[in-house]
């Protein structure tokens, strides 16, 4: 079976999975063997690229801890791993940074930065309307994670009298139990602005470039539209928004697997 290049390399995790089951299956013990290592390793990115954290880091140091076990039986073959696997360390050491600084709910500026690397990398894969659709997300949570950072406070249950006066004014009517109100994110933004809050004046400063991300967004096949988004249409928006808050998707790196490490182990890649 020649063995493709691009399963892990474009972030097609599922696939490369599949391509450690059949060695797993057809070869020999020690091919077996270490491939269900990197196995782990796969499942482990796509629980991240699924924003299963904690899943992932699991699963990413076991199949680190297990190449580790190898080597003392097959050295040769796994030493020839080490540079794939500085990487992937590295990754782990990177996950378990956001972990240990995310609240319980994830609601923070690191798991922004996730939700922007993801957008780079489904727009790899050209899914332009899922990456829109992950940087709106990025886009909604900055203000939630100021919001938990100054009041404590999600946006979903802010109490109406902590609302400025503009706002007040605007939600006096759509007031909900216990005196709170549900603030969407032009308004959510609004009220950091009032707080002089730094990624709330940026907003309120660039509002004309943000509604257009607002607008892509919501003529997404993913939201309300129907026109499916292009690579150069993303590419500005993507822009625009690192433009804006200094929240570059491209400094979260995947480590990715260069299959040519393999091919002393006895794998062939084919073309």
């Amino acid at each position: 079976m020649a063995l493709k290049k691009s399963t892990i390399n474009t972030y097609r995790f599922t696939p490369a999975i599949d391509v450690c089951n059949y060695v797993i299956d057809k070869s020999s013990q020690r091919m077996s063997s270490i491939f269900k290592c990197l196995k782990k390793i796969a499942e482990g990115y796509r629980n991240w690229d699924l924003f299963k954290f904690e899943n992932s880091l699991k699963s990413i140091n076991s199949g680190i801890n297990c190449l580790n076990r190898l080597s003392e039986l097959y050295q040769e073959d796994v030493s020839r791993l080490n540079d794939f696997l500085k990487p992937i360390k590295e990754n782990a050491n990177q996950l378990e940074g956001v972990l240990n600084a995310s609240p319980k709910e994830r609601i923070s500026m690191e798991t922004v930065e996730e939700l922007v690397a993801n957008a780079l990398r489904r727009a790899e894969e050209g899914k332009y309307d899922d990456a829109v659709a992950r940087l709106y997300r990025a886009l909604e949570m900055i203000a939630q994670s100021q919001f938990i950072k100054i009041y404590n406070q999600s946006t979903s249950k802010f109490p109406y009298d902590k609302l400025c006066d503009e706002l007040k004014e605007r939600y006096s009517g759509k007031i909900e139990k216990e005196n709170t109100v549900d603030l969407g994110c032009y308004s959510a933004y609004k009220q950091l602005s009032i707080e002089d809050n730094k990624y709330g004046k940026l907003f309120m400063q660039n509002e004309i470039k943000i509604k257009s991300l607002l607008e892509q967004r919501n003529k997404s096949i993913m939201a309300h539209g129907i026109t499916p988004l292009s690579k150069k249409k993303f590419e500005n928006l993507y822009d625009e928004f690192v433009g804006i808050f200094g929240i570059d998707g491209k400094k979260i790196k995947f480590a990715k697997l260069d299959p040519s490490a393999l091919i002393p182990v006895g794998i062939d890649w084919g073309n």
